[in-house]
């Protein structure tokens, strides 16, 4: 009985859902069944859905207060979303979508790599590395997870990223965006957001290898912590200026490109500051490599720097001094 259980979790999760939905009595929808469906998921799908109220239309669930959680870590805080389903999508034991309508979410990607929100519904990364036969096996990115879409709208966004020496921190506000899943192609995700003038798009998929992220930055203020996602060390450090970003980060590698703008740049072995460096650097599976000018001692200098098996060189062209 336990191992079809572990097997069969979330279509059993589902199926109790749906049974409480529609055969669960006047006083269970009013007094529990949002205790009963934040024990079920939380038991059978992984991460819990808490709610305070739960109310029925036709094709529709009203949630009032949702709260997606797993573990400790609140994942999507909401005031109110929308569960919906058709006929279609009850035949086949799914939920078709759920609308986040406004609140925070809390996107955030772990030492591990693993991103919260894809790891609350597969379960993440052991850190363990895989054998030699499990490699050599077809890759099959399908989920099981009940729902068809998960939707939000005008979300402010807190991203966090601690797989770097330094801990990345940005919100985006108007957020919207959606993650699928899919029992062929996996998992789908992406919310594109603002602040100010600053544009941020992340997106995930698992459709093609295990692990893709991507992130598109626009006139983003630069910072160290930010910088790191070109070179993470500590012998350079950024103050002011604009970045634009395209950066994947996948299991086969990096790929993509960024240019910048007005940057104030210290290097710890230069006994000067590096002022309104601007230029460009590509990502791919040789390295990082990075062409940029500033000022040099008061001197517009060319520079360029490359990061590759691990190994920063930086090669100053200096003519002007």
């Amino acid at each position: 009985m336990t191992e079809f259980v572990k097997r069969h979790k979330k279509l059993i999760s589902v199926v109790t859902f749906l049974f409480l939905l529609f055969f669960g009595g006047i006083y269970t929808i009013k007094h529990n069944l949002p205790k009963t469906v934040e024990i079920l998921t939380g038991a059978f799908l992984g991460p819990k859905f808490k709610s305070s109220d739960i109310i029925f239309e036709k094709n529709k669930i009203i949630v009032k207060d949702f709260i997606l959680q797993d573990k400790d870590e609140v994942i999507i805080k909401s005031p109110e979303v929308d569960i919906l389903y058709t006929k279609e999508s009850l035949k086949n034991l799914r939920i078709k979508e759920i609308i986040v309508n406004g609140g925070e979410a809390n996107i955030t990607r772990r030492k591990n790599g693993d991103v919260n929100v894809v790891a609350a519904f597969t379960g993440g990364s052991d850190d363990k590395p895989e054998k030699e036969e499990k490699k050599e096996k077809k890759y099959e990115p399908g989920i099981s997870v009940p729902i068809d879409k998960i939707t939000g709208k005008d979300i402010t966004t807190i991203y966090r990223d601690y797989s770097y020496r330094l801990p990345i921190e940005k919100i985006a506000y108007n957020t919207n965006g959606f993650m699928t899943f899919s029992k062929t192609e996996g998992i789908d995700l992406n919310f594109r957001g603002t602040n100010k003038k600053e544009v941020f798009d992340f997106s995930f998929n698992n459709s093609k290898e295990p692990y893709s992220m991507t992130i598109k930055l626009a006139n983003i203020g630069v910072t160290t912590e930010l910088a790191q996602y070109g070179y993470d060390g500590d012998e350079i450090s950024y103050n002011g200026g604009t970045l634009n970003m395209d950066l994947t980060i996948a299991t086969s590698g990096l790929l993509g490109w960024l240019n910048f703008d007005g940057v104030d740049l210290r290097y710890k072995d230069l006994d000067d500051t590096i002022k309104n460096v601007s230029g460009e650097g590509k990502f791919n599976k040789e390295g990082i490599f990075i062409d940029a000018t500033g000022l040099v001692f008061g001197k517009d200098e060319k520079f360029s720097l490359s990061y590759k098996n691990e190994e920063l060189n930086i090669d100053f062209a200096l003519e002007n001094i």
